[in-house]
């Protein structure tokens, strides 16, 4: 490899690096927006330290292999979003648990989401006990995939694009 073809790997793995790491705060701030506990440090982590924790040193060219499986997380509600959640008291229900718990966030490292992956995922978020999860992809997500998370009881799949979090619209 030419150091001209390295020098322009550098700056395609520093671009992903940048792009990851948008998509990495805009998610951490839509988990924090909706109510779940996350420290200020890991909701407003700096592009140098997303750098360090999570960019593979071990790989080739800097920062070309960047572990996505190591940006996944889980979150708890906090205790006001429980009390937003649970419902009141009734004559049948009189001690009501909250409509809402952990949710998990993964990052996918397989670039086409079909029913397989979906599937997977929808069990990992069932074994583990998770309310709500979150699928950051890097395509699109298959109809039949999208379809598949229909039959999950009181679970909650979303799916996202890498390339729609990479500006959090809710804070412009």
């Amino acid at each position: 490899m030419s150091t001209g073809d390295l020098s322009r790997a550098s700056q395609d793995a520093e671009k992903e690096l940048t792009r990851l790491w948008r998509a990495w705060r805009t998610v951490q701030e839509m988990c924090a927006d909706r109510g779940y506990e996350l420290s200020e440090e890991e909701v407003r982590i700096t592009l140098e330290e997303f750098r360090e924790k999570y960019s593979d040193p071990n790989g080739g060219p800097e920062y070309t292999s960047l572990p996505r499986k190591k940006m996944n997380f889980s979150a708890r509600p906090t205790a006001l979003m429980l009390t937003k959640y649970t419902p009141l008291p009734t004559p049948s229900n009189a001690s009501p648990v909250p409509e809402i718990g952990t949710i998990w966030v993964e990052f996918t490292t397989e670039s086409a989401i079909g029913v397989k992956q979906m599937k997977e995922f929808c069990q990992h978020i069932d074994q583990h006990q998770f309310t709500t999860g979150i699928l950051i992809t890097q395509g699109p997500v298959t109809a039949s995939a999208l379809k598949s998370t229909i039959g999950l009881k009181d679970k909650w799949v979303e799916t996202f694009q890498e390339t729609e979090l990479l500006v959090n619209i809710t804070h412009h």
